[in-house]
C-alpha cells in the first residue's frame, strides 16, 4: 500500500515518531530552484502577480504555532472578528481570503444574509436584491466578478443624481474604491465620495470600501467618515499571508460574510482561510499598529533609491527623479528613471524586459506604454529587502552602460 511513498506515507501512520526520521529519508524541502523558478527582486510594489510580499517574522511564527493544534474554526472565527475589532477599533471584522474575497463574501452577505436556503441557491438570486451600484471611476474587473459569483447586475453611476435614480429596493450594495475617493487625493470619476456616502444612507443600502494596498488607519477614515465596511489585503503592505485579508465595520454584515465563506456550506466554502492564515493575518495587523516602525521603513526605501541613484546617473544622460507618494495604496517615495534615447539606445519598455529575463531577475515599472505619463522607468521600493539594492544598481547600470552610444 505505501511501496515508494517514504516518510510521507511512514508519518500519516506514525503521526509524531515521523519526526525522528533520520535526516537521510527525509523528503527534501522543494524550493523554487528546484521547480526551475527563478525568484524575483520586486521594484514593483505590492503586485499579486509577485507574491504580493513577504511576511514578517512574528507572521511565521504565529501561523507555525497555529499549526500546533487543532481549533474549532466557528470559534476562531469568532475571536478573529472580535480581535479585530479590538485592533481597529471597528464594530467587527471578518478574516477572508483576501480582499477580492472579502468583496464577495460581503456582497452574498448583502443579499443572503445568515439565512440558510437563499445562501444555498446562491448565485441564484430570485426573489432577493440582485443589483450593486459603482462610480463609474472606481470600476474595476474585481466588483464585476463578485457580482457575478452572488448572481447580481453591477450598475455604473456618474453623478449623484444618476445615483439617486438608479438605486432601488432591488440594489443589495454599493462599491468604492479607497484611493479613486479619499480626500487629499487624485480622484476618479464625477461622483464624490459624500455624495456617494449620502445617498446610500438615505436609502439605507451598505456601503464597501475597497482599500485592499492602503494602509488600515485606525481609527479608520472611511468607517469614522461613513462606509459601512472596508475590506484590506493581508497581503500587501501588513506582509502577512498572501492567501489572506480581511473586512471591517457593522457586525451584522462582518458576521453573516463569515458565514458565507468556509466551513459553512455554499459556494463561498471554495474561498477557504485556515486557521494559520487567520492568525498570520491578526498578527500582522497587530504589528503594523503597534511593532513597526514605519519611519524608519520610509528612511530605508529613500536610502536605497539614493544608492541606486547615485550608480546609475553617473551614465551619460540618464537622470533619476524622486517622487513622493501621490496615492493612499503603496505609500513609498519612488524613483523615476529616464534618459536621452540619443545617447542610450534602449526604450524604457526594452529596460524593462532586460532586467525581468536577465539575472537576478528584477521586475520593474515601466511607463513607456502609457501615453498620460512620461517614456520613464520606475522604482517603487516598497518591497525591496536591504541589500537588493547592490544587485539592482548594478544591473541597471550595465544594461544602460551597455546601450550608451
Amino acid at each position: 500500500m505505501f511501496k515508494g511513498s517514504g516518510i510521507v506515507a511512514a508519518g500519516s501512520l506514525l503521526g509524531a515518531n515521523a519526526s525522528e526520521a533520520t535526516e537521510a529519508n527525509r523528503v527534501p524541502v522543494t524550493t523554487y530552484e528546484t521547480l526551475g523558478v527563478e525568484p524575483v527582486i520586486n521594484c514593483w510594489g505590492t503586485m499579486t502577480v509577485l507574491g504580493g510580499s513577504l511576511m514578517e517574522p512574528e507572521v511565521m511564527r504565529a501561523m507555525e504555532a497555529a499549526n500546533s493544534a487543532y481549533v474549532y474554526i466557528p470559534e476562531l472565527i469568532h475571536g478573529a472578528g472580535k480581535r479585530l475589532s479590538e485592533l481597529s477599533g471597528a464594530e467587527w471584522g471578518c478574516v477572508t481570503g483576501g480582499a477580492a474575497s472579502a468583496i464577495w463574501a460581503v456582497t452574498a452577505a448583502c443579499v443572503a444574509g445568515d439565512d440558510h436556503a437563499k445562501k444555498a441557491k446562491l448565485p441564484d438570486t430570485t426573489g432577493m436584491k440582485n443589483e450593486a451600484i459603482i462610480p463609474k471611476g472606481h470600476y474595476l474587473g474585481y466588483f464585476d466578478a463578485a457580482c457575478r459569483m452572488a448572481g447580481l447586475k453591477l450598475r455604473q453611476v456618474d453623478s449623484k443624481s444618476e445615483m439617486e435614480a438608479a438605486i432601488s429596493e432591488k440594489t443589495a450594495i454599493v462599491y468604492i474604491v479607497g484611493e479613486h475617493a479619499r480626500p487629499g487625493y487624485p480622484t476618479r470619476g464625477n461622483l464624490g465620495y459624500r455624495d456617494i456616502i449620502s445617498v446610500a444612507q438615505k436609502n439605507k443600502v451598505p456601503t464597501l470600501v475597497d482599500a485592499a494596498a492602503e494602509e488600515p488607519d485606525a481609527p479608520n477614515f472611511y468607517l469614522e467618515s461613513g462606509a459601512d465596511l472596508v475590506c484590506y489585503s493581508g497581503g500587501k503592505c501588513l506582509r502577512g499571508p498572501q492567501s489572506a485579508g480581511f473586512v471591517l465595520g457593522r457586525k451584522d454584515i462582518c458576521m453573516a460574510a463569515a458565514k458565507n465563506l468556509s466551513p459553512y456550506e455554499g459556494i463561498g466554502r471554495t474561498q477557504k482561510v485556515g486557521k494559520e492564515e487567520i492568525m498570520g493575518v491578526l498578527t500582522a495587523l497587530d504589528l503594523w499598529l503597534h511593532g513597526r516602525n514605519h519611519d524608519a521603513e520610509y528612511k530605508e526605501w529613500e536610502r536605497m533609491l539614493v544608492y541606486i541613484s547615485k550608480r546609475i546617473s553617473k551614465i551619460d544622460g540618464v537622470s533619476t527623479k524622486m517622487v513622493k507618494p501621490g496615492r493612499p495604496s503603496n505609500i513609498a517615495p519612488t524613483m523615476s528613471i529616464s534618459w536621452d534615447e540619443n545617447k542610450v539606445k534602449l526604450t524604457p519598455d526594452e529596460f524593462d524586459k532586460l532586467l525581468f529575463s536577465g539575472y537576478p531577475r528584477i521586475k520593474i515599472a515601466s511607463y513607456s506604454g502609457d501615453t498620460s505619463r512620461k517614456r520613464t522607468a520606475a522604482i517603487m521600493p516598497y518591497q525591496m529587502r536591504p541589500g537588493d539594492e547592490i544587485p539592482v544598481a548594478r544591473r541597471m547600470a550595465e544594461l544602460l552602460s551597455e546601450a550608451a552610444i
